[in-house]
């Protein structure tokens, strides 16, 4: 009887112990995204003092690390191919081949989708009134700079804006070079609601069902 109890006890424990670190894995990963978030932030005020929007629009597809001056634990580096696809779980790293950060989860089930690599990736969104697949200040509408969640099999830009790193409608014209460009562009961004969302990739986006 005393076996049996130890037992069941021991099993708890280490279901317990499981919840826990899967726990930790997740609130990891979440204080990380916070920080570059802010980071990116930071520097997309920056480079829009220093060069207007050009220099925003830039950062589109760019390793968001490369702002930090102490990565987290775990971090790789920038790495492609086979590389990327040999990461050890709990570790960071940016595919370049894909232009996105990539966490490979110790514990796939303590994210959303249950997937094993979790995928962000830095994107410039306007409205392209013009269709012609690329952002043209005074033409299409700006939106947001963002740090947007992907899935790993379909890399295609996400609408969720929960990843938004900085809204480009609430900067006040005073802290950007080339204030008129803004002005121009968020002028474009009222003609119509109408006009598809896209990235700076120039890639229609998707919406969730």
């Amino acid at each position: 009887m005393a076996a049996v109890l130890i037992g069941i006890f021991v099993w708890v424990a280490a279901e317990r112990i499981s919840v826990l670190r899967m726990e930790a894995e997740r609130v990891a990963v979440e204080h990380a995204i916070g920080t570059l978030k802010h980071a990116l932030g930071v520097e997309a005020f920056r480079r829009a003092a220093a060069d207007g929007l050009a220099g925003v629009v830039a950062l589109d597809g760019s390793n968001p690390m490369a702002l930090l001056e102490r990565p987290p634990r775990g971090y790789l580096g920038e790495r492609a191919g086979a590389a990327s696809a040999a990461a050890a779980p709990g570790s960071w790293h940016f595919d370049t081949g894909r232009g996105a950060l990539v966490y490979r989860a110790r514990f796939p089930e303590a994210f959303p989708g249950g997937e094993r690599e979790q995928v962000y990736r830095v994107q410039f969104r306007f409205r392209d009134h013009d269709g012609n697949g690329q952002f043209d200040p005074g033409v299409d509408g700006v939106q947001a700079l963002e740090l947007a969640p992907l899935t790993s099999s379909d890399p295609a830009p996400a609408t969720d804006t929960q990843g938004r790193a900085w809204d480009l409608h609430h900067v006040p014209e005073s802290r950007i070079s080339g204030g008129s460009e803004l002005e121009q562009a968020e002028q474009g961004g009222r003609r119509s609601a109408a006009d598809p969302p896209r990235t700076a990739q120039g890639r229609l986006e998707h919406d969730r069902a």
